[in-house]
C-alpha cells in the first residue's frame, strides 16, 4: 500500500488512493505522533535451511523478535518503523515500539485502551473525519483494534475501509503495533497473523548474532 510523505507516521497502512478520497487540512500533529523512538539495532535475517525470516528489533529496554515464514526484506523508516515486506510481493508488516509515556493525553489505567486512543485519534486526523466504527478486543495476550469508515466514494463493493493493528504489551513500559497488509486471502492473513503474535517475544535486550 502507498505511504504517505506528510511527516505524521501512521500506525497502519492507508492506501494513497483513499487518501484521496478523505483527505482534509490536518490537524497539527500530537507531541505523541511525534516522539522519538529510535531503533538502537534491527536484524533481518533469512534462514533458507528453515525457509524463515528472522527479526529482531531493540529500542529503549525492549527487543522484539519474531520469525516469520519465507523470506522478507525490509528496513527502519525515519521515524523508527520496521515495515518488512515479503520477496514474494504478497504480505507487508510494520511494526511499532510505543513507549507508554506517549499515551499520556489519556487517563485510563490500561495502556492498551490509551493506545488505541491513540490510534484512532491519528488516523481519524489524517483522514479528516472520524471512523464509523471502532473495535477493540482481545485476542490472547494482544488486543485487535480496528477502526471503519464508510462512504459512498470508496471503490470497494461495501464502500467501506478498514484499518486493523494488533498490539501487544511488551513492558511496564513499552508496547508493540503489529499491522499486517498486502494479503488479500483473508485466511492466509490470519494465519500470518496467528503465527506472529504465537512466536512474538519481548526481553530486554537482543541477544548479538556474532
Amino acid at each position: 500500500m502507498g505511504k504517505m510523505t506528510e511527516k505524521r507516521p501512521m500506525r497502519s497502512l492507508v492506501p494513497m488512493f483513499l487518501l484521496s478520497v478523505f483527505i482534509a487540512p490536518l490537524a497539527s500533529p500530537s507531541q505523541a505522533s511525534l516522539a522519538e523512538r529510535t531503533l538502537e539495532g534491527t536484524a533481518v535475517t533469512y534462514m533458507a535451511g528453515l525457509d524463515e525470516t528472522h527479526v529482531s528489533t531493540q529500542t529503549g529496554s525492549v527487543c522484539v523478535a519474531l520469525a516469520l515464514p519465507k523470506e522478507w526484506r525490509g528496513g527502519t523508516n525515519d521515524d523508527g518503523q520496521l515495515t518488512l515486506r515479503a520477496s514474494s510481493g504478497e504480505g507487508e508488516l510494520e511494526i511499532v515500539l510505543r513507549p507508554v509515556r506517549d499515551l499520556t493525553d489519556w487517563s485510563d489505567a490500561d495502556a492498551v485502551k490509551r493506545d488505541a486512543a491513540f490510534l484512532q485519534r491519528d488516523h481519524e486526523s489524517l483522514l479528516g473525519r472520524p471512523a464509523q466504527a471502532v473495535n477493540l478486543e482481545a485476542v490472547g495476550a494482544a488486543a485487535r483494534w480496528t477502526a471503519t469508515w464508510i462512504d459512498a466514494s470508496l471503490p470497494s463493493p461495501s464502500h467501506s475501509m478498514t484499518v486493523e493493528t494488533y498490539i501487544v504489551p511488551a513492558s511496564r513500559d513499552w508496547l508493540v503495533e503489529l499491522s499486517v497488509s498486502e494479503i488479500d486471502d483473508r485466511r492466509l492473513h490470519e494465519a500470518l497473523v496467528a503465527r506472529i503474535l504465537s512466536g512474538l517475544q519481548t526481553t530486554s535486550r537482543c541477544a548479538r548474532s556474532d
